[in-house]
């Protein structure tokens, strides 16, 4: 936001009492009190009387990236910092989520904004419509999409519709189809919206439209208003209901490009709500703990800085090099902000959470007073866990080949299964860790026997195979394995024939930073997709609107911000600076069909694209912005053609190593590979009291190379190719192809012409995905989830001629795209991903989504070594060895938040149901609890409860308020 943005607008308003206007978020407001503190009661004031509308979100982020709890706590750092603040103003604002801009729409945003007292949604880079945006538990927002931010552009020379009397007849002339169609009244909504535009009046287009007010036929009366006061004034029961995720187009944006970036942000979204889980479990044991909530408040608010300027976007120019300004402070790019808050939010989490833990395991008693050295295992999540390995750092140089561990349990004095490692390091099999809760151990180094002594590193021979009671794996040439056998099933889970399982392939990427895929084009201001061509044909092009029309016109300004933090001011916008007419997406995979006759033979899809794609020798049908295999930078495999880089430049095979080996667990990895652009390492670990085998790979140095793609793939076996996929998203999770929004009117921001061009979405042709941490498979023969640390996962073979129905589940860890557009971040350096698998005996299995969930949230630990144990209560330590702070009774409801009320006594406690079923549950808590009440997500309108037991509705996601 231009500093001066908001102060236009408020001498505008005093200049013209008609004049009313719209910001679109929270940070907006934020930083003009930064600026201007003493103009607030003018501002608010303006609110009152409805002449001024703030939206209600904190920024404008990319939905599916917040981790759970983020995506709450963005509207804990707007709306319910604004109605804290102005109470009087509640029900007048705050009361619109504004995504004008990135191009998705997340699952369960809906109910996040509904609960939490938003009403209302506006958005573009969808279609021009009206409905009801739905939830899976129910809950809507009126929302009110356009194709693109709102079509106007008030000086005639951007990309938009201009301000013209001819272009806003026959917008309305389109628009009253709209309205008729839904049964609306014909009171219509002009979005005057577009980058980096101040307020003005626009007087030019209020006389000319005033000067065709003639009979026999006036025109319509053009009034302000902003979208607070419009949306309200609609009848929502005649809009139709939509519901399901709209994936985000722009996933080259995130992870992918940002991969440091993002590994911080969500290291942060997990372990800030474990810090306040924890940190309360104190509070209630010890009423003289300090609960830290600044450092909270604080970390929130970094991480909560995300918004959709990611990649490309720079920062204002104190020399007018640029046409709007932030202050001296700005770094170059908007990315610097991004990486330094999200850096400084992830190491603060870390860095209180361990001391929070350290302050639990001296208020063990059995830890406590121990003469021997102990580790102490937390559990963050809700449920209890089992067999979750553990792995803990010993003093350096007291591990060698003549060294065994000894662990035991200290509340049964049993000694589980445990390993020592040529890291320095204990590895050992958990027992039952309760739900946020901790179990305690000893342990204890001794000189092994020689029947005990672990195997030196052995290299492994062509053919040799691992086994053990859950699996039989076989290493391949190529750096991946070439079998894996679920020896449950006898079944073999992949098919190798092609791609080896955990293979690392680096694949040419040449789309523009937005991954945008759709050429802008006018033809006389009407976008020329065939299908809004023939609707928009019969519309009048001149003449006036149908009678009694009323045209509303809504001024909504599209501006970059500034940070808006308590305390010295740090510069931070997002800027979105594309150029709509360049830059675009002219790569995809290629068709496997050399001629149009051919596919209409053999292409199951020809039906939904016509042949539009064989025709251009690029199957835009298939699935959206697919790497293309890199014909130019790196030969290949002797058994591949030349279109992408495999293991290695030449053709010498991957040397793998049997490196640990133990009861716990057994390692094996490959030397490093040299490749164009880094080197390659992958190890693999097999798992022997779980079924579980992980898969990690390393990419060191990393030259960060325009137009260069790291993926990491997976070839299900599928002889019948009846894939079915599901990916864990923000509390919940999305079936594809059938938990996408696909009804209403066409998207513009697809492909052309797109598998069903009279649906609204097309989401399930949409790929790479955004995943919280899972993704899941269901074959004829297998079941298999994936937990990852990558963010971004494909399920089809992009290395090129390939079958688009055989499943392939592929990371896209890491990538610095084409265009000189952006990203500009370096990434250069040494980069990990990571890979954990769980297959199921039938092949109809649901996803095991906790298991794939604890795989990228591990047990935490607390070694406390003997002569370093401090004291660091004021009470004795009175906790058993082992114990629950918090569970339900419910295994299909997950806890996301337990902590103190921002305001006011009590506990907040907020949880959701992640399995589709209505249920009832009970809380148990290590301190007795008074009563209970409902409260918005935001921690408002608290309604007592008459009943311990809590209704959980499918998929709902509900905030209780604890009496304590």
């Amino acid at each position: 936001m231009d500093s001066n943005d908001i102060a236009t607008m408020l001498n505008i308003m005093n200049q013209n009492p008609y004049f009313v206007s719209q910001h679109e978020c929270i940070i907006f407001w934020r930083a003009f009190l930064s600026y201007y503190p003493e103009r607030e009661d003018e501002l608010v004031a303006r609110v009152k009387d409805r002449r001024f509308d703030i939206g209600g979100t904190f920024t404008e982020g990319f939905e599916e990236m917040m981790y759970n709890e983020l995506m709450v706590r963005q509207i804990y750092n707007g709306r319910k910092w604004f109605i804290e603040r102005y109470p009087e103003l509640e029900n007048l604002t705050a009361q619109v989520a504004f995504h004008q801009d990135g191009p998705l729409r997340a699952l369960q945003m809906p109910q996040v904004y509904k609960k939490s007292g938003l009403k209302y949604l506006k958005a573009s880079r969808l279609s021009d419509n009206f409905f009801k945006w739905a939830s899976p538990d129910g809950s809507y927002l009126i929302a009110f999409e356009e194709t693109h931010y709102g079509q106007e552009d008030p000086d005639g020379t951007g990309y938009m519709y201009p301000i013209t009397t001819d272009i806003i007849t026959r917008r309305m002339n389109y628009w009253a189809a709209e309205y008729q169609k839904n049964g609306m009244e014909p009171t219509f909504a002009l979005t005057v919206g577009s980058d980096y535009y101040s307020p003005r009046l626009y007087p030019e287009f209020t006389e000319d439209w005033m000067g065709i007010n003639t009979e026999p036929t006036p025109s319509p009366i053009v009034t302000w208003s902003n979208f607070n006061n419009y949306l309200s004034s609609l009848d929502e029961s005649k809009l139709p209901t939509y519901g399901g995720e709209r994936p985000n187009l722009w996933w080259v944006e995130t992870s992918p490009t940002h991969h440091h970036m993002f590994s911080d942000l969500r290291e942060a979204s997990k372990k800030l709500p474990a810090v306040e889980m924890f940190s309360s479990f104190i509070s209630l044991i010890d009423p003289t703990y300090k609960y830290p909530k600044d450092m909270l408040d604080v970390a929130w608010l970094n991480i909560t800085v995300l918004d959709h300027g990611l990649g490309h976007e720079p920062m204002p120019d104190m020399d007018g090099h640029l046409p709007w300004l932030a202050n001296n402070k700005s770094p170059k790019f908007a990315d610097y902000v991004y990486q330094q808050k999200w850096s400084t939010a992830a190491v603060a989490a870390a860095k209180q959470l361990d001391g929070t833990l350290k302050d639990i395991t001296q208020r063990i008693k059995s830890v406590a007073t121990s003469e021997k050295q102990t580790v102490t295992v937390f559990n963050p999540l809700s449920w209890t866990r089992t067999g979750d390995p553990v792995e803990i750092l010993v003093p350096k140089g007291k591990i060698n080949n003549d060294t065994i561990a000894v662990v035991t349990d200290i509340f049964t004095g049993q000694n589980v299964t445990c390993q020592t490692t040529v890291n320095g390091t204990i590895v050992f099999s958990s027992l039952s860790v309760p739900s946020l809760g901790y179990r305690s151990y000893e342990y204890k180094l001794i000189n092994a026997p020689k029947s005990r002594k672990s195997p030196p590193t052995r290299k492994l021979k062509s053919g040799d195979v691992i086994e053990n009671k859950f699996f039989k794996i076989t290493p391949g040439k190529g750096g991946g394995l070439k079998s894996v056998i679920d020896l449950e099933t006898q079944k073999e889970l992949f098919d190798t024939s092609k791609l080896l399982a955990g293979e690392w392939l680096s694949l040419k990427y040449t789309s523009n930073g937005a991954s945008e895929t759709q050429v802008y084009g006018y033809d006389d201001r009407i976008p020329v997709w065939s299908s809004r061509s023939q609707r928009l044909s019969n519309i009048s092009k001149s003449g006036p609107p149908p009678d009694g029309v009323k045209w509303e016109w809504v001024k909504e300004s599209h501006h970059y911000i500034q940070n808006a933090t308590e305390g010295p001011l740090v510069p931070y916008t997002f800027l979105d600076m594309f150029g709509c007419n360049s830059s675009i997406l002219t790569n995809f995979s290629v068709c496997e069909w050399n001629n149009a006759t051919q596919a209409k033979k053999e292409c199951a899809r020809w039906n939904e694209c016509g042949g539009f794609q064989c025709n251009n020798t690029r199957c835009y049908a298939r699935y959206h912005t697919t790497p293309v295999a890199d014909n130019s930078t790196e030969k290949a495999n002797n058994s591949w053609t030349a279109y992408v880089k495999r293991w290695n430049d030449s053709n010498t095979n991957a040397i793998w190593k049997l490196v640990e080996e133990g009861p716990v667990r057994t390692v094996l990895e490959t030397e490093s590979a040299q490749t164009l652009h880094s080197m390659v390492k992958l190890s693999v670990i097999l798992y022997h009291n779980i079924k579980r085998i992980d898969f990690r790979t390393h990419i060191n140095n990393w030259n960060s190379t325009f137009g260069v793609t790291n993926r990491i793939v997976f070839p299900l076996r599928d002889t019948t190719k009846s894939r079915n996929i599901t990916i864990g998203v923000p509390f919940g999770r999305v079936r594809v192809g059938k938990d996408e929004i696909e009804d209403g009117q066409l998207d513009t921001w697809l492909l052309k012409p797109g598998p069903t061009v009279d649906k609204f979405e097309r989401c399930w042709a949409m790929r790479p995905r955004e995943i919280t941490e899972w993704v899941h498979a269901n074959t004829n023969e297998s079941a298999i989830t994936f937990s990852s640390s990558i963010s971004m996962i494909d399920w089809s073979d992009a290395s090129g001629n390939y079958n688009t129905n055989q499943t392939v589940i592929g990371g896209e860890g890491l990538m610095h795209t084409y265009s000189n557009q952006g990203p500009f971040l370096d990434e250069s350096g040494n980069h990990f991903f990571s890979f954990s698998l769980f297959s199921a005996k039938d092949p109809k299995s649901n996803p095991q989504w906790k298991l794939a969930v604890q795989a990228e949230q591990p047990l935490l630990t607390i070694v406390n070594n003997v002569n370093e144990k401090k004291k660091v209560t004021s009470t004795d330590p009175t906790l058993p060895p082992t114990m629950s702070f918090l569970n339900v009774t419910s295994p299909n409801v997950w806890i996301t938040a337990f902590k103190k009320k921002d305001v006011g006594p009590g506990y907040i406690i907020r949880m959701f149901d992640n399995e589709g079923v209505s249920t009832s549950t009970n809380i148990n808590l290590l301190k007795p609890i008074k009563g209970i009440s409902t409260t918005t997500m935001i921690e408002q309108h608290p309604q007592p409860l008459q009943t311990e037991k809590l209704s959980i509705t499918p998929w709902s996601i509900e905030t209780f308020l604890l009496d304590l």
